[in-house]
């Protein structure tokens, strides 16, 4: 955080390995600002390997509505539904085929994409636990791929936590598909904002959401390290 660029780099280093004592950690995962260059730098010479940017993304309702507008009739087909039990078990087989292979954990040789779906896998049950719902997009009736969001606390945001395609042929392509179904849902909700983030090693759904009114708010360092 900001007020950690006032410590020296001995005692950054410190902090940080005191953190891993207490908890006896065996993998470290330190996010960084990218304004503050100098802890990324601190934190490569401890050791730690940088492996991807968290970019911030916000939007509110207008510039989502007018994205709407601007691909209503290439979009057509394109629709929502809040998830039941029985989709949430389709999103569940849908990851054991390995929908996300773009992130730290897919990337590290240490864990692999199966870890990777496995951990978003155990963190939706988390959230659904606290109040968070998953949403189903399908496109001309088939289902496509899902999100998984969350209210903030005054009520006016909706967080989307995370989303995917889900890993088949016929749905390889339908990114635009996928995130227009999830504008309209959003334009038809009572939430004002949206917020969001994405891994910098997915330039594809990052570009998808500058495209429907999103703008970035932040960049973040994200290293991680593997301890002995």
């Amino acid at each position: 955080e900001k007020n950690d660029t006032l410590l020296s780099e001995k005692d950054l280093i410190a902090t940080i390995e005191k953190h891993i004592r207490q908890y006896e950690a065996s993998y470290v995962v330190v996010k960084s600002d990218s304004r503050y260059s100098a802890i990324s730098l601190y934190l490569q010479r401890a050791g730690f390997i940088f492996m991807e940017n968290q970019i911030d993304l916000r939007a509110n309702k207008k510039d989502i509505a007018d994205s709407v507008e601007k691909y209503r009739k290439v979009c057509a087909g394109a629709h929502c539904r809040l998830a039941d039990e029985e989709d949430i078990q389709m999103i569940f087989s849908e990851m054991e085929r390995g929908i996300f292979d773009t992130d730290r954990v897919a990337l590290d040789p240490y864990f692999g994409i199966k870890a990777a779906n496995r951990r978003y896998l155990f963190w939706i049950q988390d959230e659904l636990e606290r109040g968070a719902w998953a949403t189903i997009y399908t496109f001309e009736d088939a289902p496509i791929g899902f999100s998984l969001d969350k209210a903030s606390a005054d009520g006016k945001t909706i967080i989307s936590l995370l989303g995917g395609l889900f890993n088949q042929p016929e749905t390889r392509r339908l990114g635009a598909i996928f995130k227009y179904a999830g504008a309209v849902g959003f334009c038809n909700s009572g939430f004002l904002f949206l917020k969001t983030a994405v891994s910098s090693n997915n330039l594809n759904i990052l570009q998808l959401h500058l495209a429907f009114g999103c703008r970035i708010t932040a960049i973040k360092n994200v290293l991680i390290k593997h301890c002995p």
